[in-house]
């Protein structure tokens, strides 16, 4: 179904939700579902970008993103992630999840 959304469409849904204050989460296991535009443009619609361990496809779109090379984020660990928050200063981690108890 992504592949039939627009880049425009995409923009214009995100950007109008977020002057509502709205929180939108967007999952896939790879960007290759959406146009070479789209996986392009995503990062700069998005204020918060999480990604485990994912195709090399994907690892290379968005390595840049945290500051890595394509290959730490292809063969992430169970459990671990990278994200990456917008703001007056931008936050760029490696991460790891626990089992809430």
């Amino acid at each position: 179904m992504t592949q039939l959304i627009s880049i425009f469409a995409i923009r214009e849904v995100l950007n109008a939700l977020r002057k509502f204050n709205v929180s939108v989460t967007i999952a896939t296991h790879t960007v290759n579902v959406f146009e070479q535009d789209i996986q392009r443009e995503l990062p700069a619609l998005c204020r918060l970008v999480i990604i485990f361990r994912v195709d090399i496809n994907t690892a290379k779109q968005y390595s840049y993103l945290f500051n890595v090379n394509d290959y730490n984020i292809y063969t992430l660990p169970l459990h671990y992630f990278y994200f990456y928050m917008q703001g007056e200063e931008s936050i760029r981690r490696l991460a790891k999840s626990y089992m809430a108890v």
